[in-house]
């Protein structure tokens, strides 16, 4: 009877394995199959844009000087820049555009390093009759350092630049200063970016309409979710995190033009908070913010024309989250 017993149970666990594996096959042909559809009908308000070895989706409204270039974090695709590129005049130009690896954009030449990403910033800009600026640089995350690069290399082309939550390339000091421990589980992004692409390579993101923030609009928000199904997404946000100033002479530092700069920074109160969730000491609390204050005057100190602001309600993604605040800053960098 036992044995019977025993039998009955191994089949059953047999028999769900199997259910499970052709569900999980089935849930990620469907998101397969719906991202390649997805893939060959770019929104027609934007454009694919040859710039030699691959194309770029870029959507540009507004005409004259000076231009507007949007680059969004890791991982972000232009669709998360729309309604800020929408809410802004249009007596000046505004480009936004996915960055190689995400959106509608081809996949580009890996290992995705600042210096090849700006490099493609350049021919897309080029390619649209659009290099010789002036320019408003508006980043976020490693987009910001993106275009530190970028406004290295063209320093007398800049006008003025806006960055939210920046990376510069001292954030190596992260990894040397923070416990190790802290860092691994709060701070490194690694871990969350391969769970997450393991989540979407199987159709969750899809299934469940799931995106890393709220506050979007019902179309702006099927547009992220068509970014985040994507396995080339995930790919590609690995690369450039990997490649980004996270370890001592990763990187070297872009030197910047002496020009306007506004640093938006998070809630440093709701930041806390919800590192407190985590049972962080207070010394640890402190240490963090000091690190990012530091991190961020390595780009402010560059130039005699620079602030630092911060936002009210916002932890991160405060172009989702306090878009206001960006909007003000081009609005004030453009006058």
């Amino acid at each position: 009877m036992k044995k019977k017993l025993l039998l009955g149970i191994a089949v059953l666990f047999f028999l769900f394995c199997l259910a499970t594996t052709v569900l999980l096959f089935a849930l990620s042909s469907w998101n397969s199959s719906k991202s390649r559809q997805w893939l060959k009908n770019p929104d027609l308000t934007g454009e694919m844009v040859d710039i030699g070895d691959i194309k770029l989706f870029c959507r540009i409204t507004g005409s004259g000087r000076p231009i507007v270039i949007f680059e969004g974090d890791a991982g972000s695709s232009s669709a998360e820049w729309r309604h800020i590129q929408d809410a802004l005049p249009n007596n000046y130009t505004k480009l936004i555009y996915d960055r190689a690896g995400y959106g509608w954009s081809d996949a580009g030449t890996f290992p995705r390093t600042s210096e090849r990403i700006a490099s493609e910033l350049e021919r897309l800009l080029e390619t649209k009759g659009l290099s010789g600026g002036p320019f408003v640089l508006v980043g976020q995350g490693l987009g910001a350092f993106y275009l530190q690069v970028f406004a290295s290399k063209h320093k007398s082309k800049i006008k003025a630049m806006i960055f939210s939550e920046p990376y510069s390339a001292s954030y190596y000091i992260f990894r040397k200063e923070i416990d190790p421990v802290v860092y691994k589980n709060l701070l490194d992004r690694a871990p969350g970016m391969k769970m997450a692409g393991f989540m979407s390579s199987l159709g969750i993101v899809r299934y469940f309409n799931a995106v890393p923030y709220e506050g979007l609009s019902a179309d702006l928000r099927d547009l992220v979710v068509e970014n985040y199904s994507q396995k080339k997404a995930f790919e590609t946000m690995l690369s450039e995190y990997r490649n980004a100033p996270l370890r001592e002479n990763s990187a070297p530092a872009p030197i910047l033009p002496k020009v306007p700069i506004t640093v938006i920074h998070h809630s440093i109160e709701d930041y806390r908070r919800e590192l407190m969730a985590f049972y962080l000491s207070y010394n640890d609390l402190e240490r963090i913010e000091i690190l990012w204050m530091d991190m961020l005057r390595t780009i402010t100190d560059q130039s005699p024309y620079s602030r630092i602001i911060f936002a009210k309600n916002s932890t991160g993604n405060i172009n989702i989250e306090e878009p206001d605040i960006i909007i003000d800053a081009v609005a004030r960098a453009v006058k």
